[in-house]
């Protein structure tokens, strides 16, 4: 087992404007497998995926990665642990504009002790041929391809997908998720999928849904779909 969360909660405002986002969420996350979390805008999803990928802090719960709980990491220790452990993909792809395809593949590979080689990388995700280009010149899904392999070459143990699909149209958002089972099979790498978008859980080896701050249940999904055989 890779995560085990347990009564995890957070809120949000002071007093009369409190909001209770996340009302105690229990799951565990296994090693090596597409984990997709679902629900709709404002259910908690992201943070939950926040709190995971050391972004945010939880009020009260724990998550375990390994044997260690990172809701008890100091600052300095939570940094060090999304450096070593973590590679993150945003919806709007956050790259450096004044930097090509390579040097900002590269900007994450300068984060790691055992970095992969960007050269395969740009290989993999078909960006060989745009390597010089900056983003400015790309369409949304190279760009997407481009922040997917800068945070692959740090040689995360958990890529952190937030919405990956959420800027891109049907057709890009296929091939985005069709490079998201490449990148695990190739390099067994546990992937964390959150979204709204109810077909993609039928890539997910496990889903939890959210709605209003609380998972009901974990989904296990023995046949998987490819990203083209989705129904959206």
């Amino acid at each position: 087992m890779l995560y085990k969360i347990r009564n995890l909660k957070k809120e949000y405002g002071e007093k009369d404007n409190r909001v209770e986002v996340l009302k105690g969420i229990n799951v565990d996350i296994e090693k090596g497998s597409v984990f997709v979390i679902l629900g709709p805008s404002g259910s908690g999803k992201s943070t939950l995926l926040n709190i995971i990928g050391g972004l945010e802090n939880a009020d009260s719960g724990s998550i375990m990665y390994g044997d260690v709980d990172i809701t008890k990491l100091n600052n300095k220790e939570l940094t060090y642990y999304r450096r070593e452990n973590l590679g993150h993909i945003f919806q709007f792809y956050n790259l450096i504009s004044n930097l090509t395809v390579k040097e900002n593949i590269e900007s994450g590979r300068n984060l790691a002790k055992n970095p992969l080689d960007v050269d395969e990388l740009m290989e993999v995700l078909e960006l060989t041929d745009h390597q010089k280009k900056f983003p400015r010149h790309l369409s949304g899904g190279q760009q997407q391809r481009v922040a997917i392999a800068r945070a692959l070459a740090k040689n995360p143990k958990v890529l952190i997908c937030d919405e990956p699909t959420g800027a891109l149209d049907h057709k890009m958002s296929i091939e985005i998720l069709k490079l998201l089972n490449k990148v695990k099979e190739k390099y067994g790498m546990t992937i964390l999928i959150v979204t709204h978008n109810e077909a993609i859980k039928e890539m997910g080896d496990y889903v939890i849904k959210i709605k209003d701050g609380i998972n009901n249940g974990l989904i296990h999904n023995e046949t998987l779909k490819k990203p083209e055989d989705l129904e959206w």
